[in-house]
């Protein structure tokens, strides 16, 4: 077999030029065995073959990584949907309506990484991004809750003080009504 002369560590990186470990020395056909080349040596297509045969390999391995984050990221959403499903589903109006705010929000992203993402490869366990199905609208939701006007009659019954202060004066009245408030219909 041939072996490479030994590199020698001082004055290595000199980057001498005239240097013999920049000489570029054809090794001697009888240093290898049978006194033959090896292809990788002396054909130029052999080693751009080895090149392109790197780079295969390469891409599968990136592409198996694509694959595992696609699913990661497919099962994450999924779950993510899910819950926020259920939420808009079992909490009261007031939050539930926030929810189905959110639930459209993960549906555009929805919408837009399944456009980008129809080519890459998922594994078999991750769920399709065809399972899910749109939200209702927020005009739906929205006609079950009704904003209330404040009262205007004159009862302070309902006042609220703020008495931040030591002495105990008070330093504004807020009626309950000025707040308005969301009650279901």
């Amino acid at each position: 077999a041939y072996i490479p002369p030994l590199l020698l560590k001082e004055g290595l990186y000199k980057m001498d030029v005239d240097q013999d470990t920049w000489e570029d020395v054809q090794a001697d056909v009888g240093d290898f065995p049978d006194g033959v080349l090896p292809q990788w040596l002396v054909d130029a297509s052999v080693k751009k073959g080895i090149f392109m045969a790197q780079e295969v390999v390469n891409c599968e391995q990136e592409l198996e990584r694509c694959k595992v984050e696609s699913s990661n990221l497919q099962t994450w959403f999924y779950m993510e949907y899910q819950v926020v499903k259920r939420l808009v589903k079992e909490a009261d109006d007031e939050v539930s309506f926030f929810a189905l705010h959110r639930l459209h929000q993960l549906y555009e992203w929805l919408e837009l990484w399944r456009v980008n993402m129809i080519h890459v490869p998922t594994l078999s366990t991750a769920p399709s991004w065809d399972e899910f199905l749109p939200p209702p609208t927020l005009e739906h939701h929205a006609s079950h809750i009704q904003v209330h006007a404040p009262n205007v009659d004159g009862d302070d019954d309902d006042a609220i003080s703020s008495d931040d202060d030591q002495d105990g004066e008070v330093e504004e009245d807020i009626e309950t009504e000025d707040l308005g408030f969301i009650t279901l219909i």
